[in-house]
């Protein structure tokens, strides 16, 4: 693994989308799979733009020319205007502090987003699944910022809960896009499914089938534009982000890999790259596909600890040297100590963010 920038140009990856799968995990052209598809279906945007001109710098912006690592993240400005800047660069880091990033407090100038909570309950996918309906909260992040009608970028946040009561990213956004440090952007915080089942929160996330994927699509991302009409959340790929920790950064590794036509920005704390599906193939076979897969336009931000659960830190070691391999723009904090508490996690939401979007347009 080398602990500098990566070069985030991938020769040869132009223009593919096929390859040799591995494990059942490689690319399929049928989205029927568990690899990424060409298929384009659903809110995908152009799928032949897999590995065409905005694939050249694998997350950056189309046309830009790629540094091979560097204070910026390892993504050039996209050659007009002002982008986001990431102070972290590419590859392996170590860390041992995990003080609360400033963000993550209110400010008086920082205008607060509006942010709507619904229930959704799933009748069609989930609830098919399971034999009956599940539910869980939504939480639509609008910065005040945002005009509507305008087109925006998005992330879609796993176990959202959690992730705006202990780690306060919906706060970190409002401060980051007030800064303008990051872009007027949109986020879905998607809960955990409330049931009495111990393993639905598993078969969600933790399975490598396009279930969740669908999920998305076909239930929440329609329901919030029934909600939200005035909200157009863009069908680029590359304004189109994914965040979870534990079993929720592997769902959102998932959904990109399973659709980079959709999805290119992977934001994982934690990550559960284990086998740890109640009924199917686990998260473990992730570095196998992705060192048998051509490069895919996807950009990745992983953290694990020393004191993580058992396996998970190796795991997320296993996954960037896979990355590194295929020479995808990728970031791996380690954290010394480190558990699996949220306050390690939490300590880089700022990095993590800026880091993922580097090189989108302000």
């Amino acid at each position: 693994m080398s602990g500098g920038g990566v070069n985030t140009q991938v020769a040869g990856a132009a223009g593919s989308n096929g390859g040799a799968g591995s494990a059942g995990l490689g690319p399929t052209t049928s989205g029927a799979g568990l690899g990424p598809t060409t298929s384009g279906a659903g809110n995908g945007g152009d799928a032949g733009a897999i590995g065409g001109a905005g694939a050249s710098n694998l997350g950056g912006e189309a046309g830009a020319t790629a540094p091979s690592g560097g204070g910026s993240g390892g993504v050039a400005s996209a050659g007009t205007g002002p982008v986001v800047v990431s102070p972290a660069a590419d590859g392996y880091a170590k860390v041992s502090s995990y003080p609360a990033p400033q963000e993550a407090k209110r400010s008086a100038s920082a205008p607060p987003a509006t942010l709507d909570t619904f229930v959704h309950t799933s009748n069609v996918v989930f609830g098919k699944l399971q034999n009956g309906p599940t539910s869980r909260n939504v939480h639509v992040f609008i910065p005040s910022q945002y005009v509507p009608g305008t087109e925006v970028p998005f992330m879609v946040i796993h176990d959202g809960d959690e992730q705006i009561a202990a780690f306060h990213t919906d706060i970190v956004l409002e401060n980051l896009i007030a800064q303008k440090r990051l872009p007027i952007m949109a986020a879905l915080f998607v809960n955990r499914p409330t049931t009495t089942s111990t393993t639905q929160r598993s078969l969600e996330y933790d399975c490598l089938d396009a279930d969740y994927s669908n999920f998305v699509r076909d239930e929440i991302l329609p329901a919030v534009q029934v909600r939200h009409p005035e909200l157009k959340l863009t069908s680029d790929p590359n304004g189109r982000g994914v965040m979870g920790k534990s079993s929720g950064a592997v769902a959102a590794f998932t959904m990109a890999w399973l659709h980079p036509e959709q999805y290119r920005r992977i934001l994982t704390f934690n990550g559960s790259f284990r086998n740890q599906c109640a009924d199917g193939p686990g998260a473990q076979g992730y570095p196998d596909a992705i060192l048998a897969t051509p490069a895919q336009p996807l950009r990745m931000y992983l953290f694990s600890g020393s004191g993580d659960i058992p396996g998970y830190a190796a795991a997320n070691q296993a996954m960037a040297d896979a990355l590194d391999m295929q020479k995808y723009p990728w970031r791996y904090v380690y954290g010394e100590g480190a558990t699996h508490s949220n306050m390690y996690a939490a300590s880089l939401v700022t990095e993590a963010l800026l880091w993922v979007w580097a090189g989108y347009p302000l």
